[in-house]
């Protein structure tokens, strides 16, 4: 398909000295990219690629994914539309729909329609291609809190908090479409919800904070990667946290925007077990 391949960056960035006058002018100006890859990690080559052969900088990447994702468009529309700038023919997309404009997301509903009903949702985040399996719940203004499945050990493990504005493709399983919640519900493992603030990140964060000494964070400004260790400060914009690493050390502190938080695991075996390795 024609936008299959096609992902939308947008951030800011500063000229070098070396680029165009007129840009140097500008000092940080924002930007949208447009870059051909499959994956974050291809995305990321492309997008340094461009920043190098422009004389630019990156000074923050805000978000980035797969464009129909991004532009929240359906994704027949966008090769429409693409193969109407490719080829020039017009080309007809009839849409019959008695939704109104301020419609409630999809997927959100289906989260908070799904809370206390014992169905696990199967869900991923804009541009991650990795799918998160849980039970919703509780949910805020801004995040969704889900008790994880561990599907390959069939046992609840820990927390996860989805920023709502990332997630997408949710879907419902009840016990009758899989058997790891079956076995959950004989054991009489239930899903618990914590009681955690989920109307931003500052008091979300503090919460946990309290209660849970190791947290991951994953932060699309940082290349979406995962960054575990302990929450040390937090300001009204940003959290820092101490990282810690696989060997079982303390890193170093970094800093964390909120707004490139799109999730926050706690509570799982493995920090629970590397935090006990941290302190003795």
């Amino acid at each position: 398909m024609p936008g299959e391949d096609i992902w939308l960056g947008r951030g800011e960035v500063r000229a070098l000295p070396a680029a165009d006058a007129e840009l140097v002018e500008q000092g940080d100006v924002p930007v949208n990219v447009f870059v051909q890859a499959q994956s974050r990690e291809e995305f990321d080559v492309a997008f340094r690629a461009v920043l190098d052969e422009q004389r630019l900088e990156l000074v923050d990447l805000w978000s980035c994914g797969p464009l129909a994702e991004m532009l929240d468009i359906d994704e027949d529309v966008l090769d429409v539309l693409l193969l109407v700038g490719r080829d020039g023919p017009p080309q007809f997309v009839v849409f019959l729909s008695d939704e109104p404009e301020d419609a409630e997301d999809e997927d959100v509903e289906l989260v908070r329609a799904a809370i206390g009903d014992g169905v696990g949702v199967n869900f991923r985040l804009v541009g991650d291609g990795d799918w998160v399996y849980g039970f919703p719940v509780a949910i805020g203004e801004e995040w969704a809190l889900f008790h994880l499945v561990d599907r390959s050990a069939v046992a609840l493990d820990g927390y996860a908090a989805i920023r709502l504005d990332e997630l997408i493709d949710a879907e419902t399983l009840t016990e009758d479409e899989d058997f790891v919640l079956r076995e959950l519900a004989r054991r009489g493992e239930r899903p618990h919800d914590p009681s955690l603030p989920l109307d931003d990140h500052r008091s979300l964060l503090d919460a946990i904070a309290e209660r849970y000494p190791l947290v991951m964070l994953f932060d699309e400004q940082r290349d979406g990667r995962r960054y575990i260790g302990r929450i040390d400060a937090l300001t009204d914009d940003a959290v820092t946290v101490l990282g810690a690493n696989v060997a079982g050390a303390w890193t170093t502190e970094h800093v964390h925007e909120y707004r490139g938080i799109v999730r926050i695991d706690f509570g799982q075996v493995y920090d629970q077990t590397l935090a006990i390795v941290l302190d003795g």
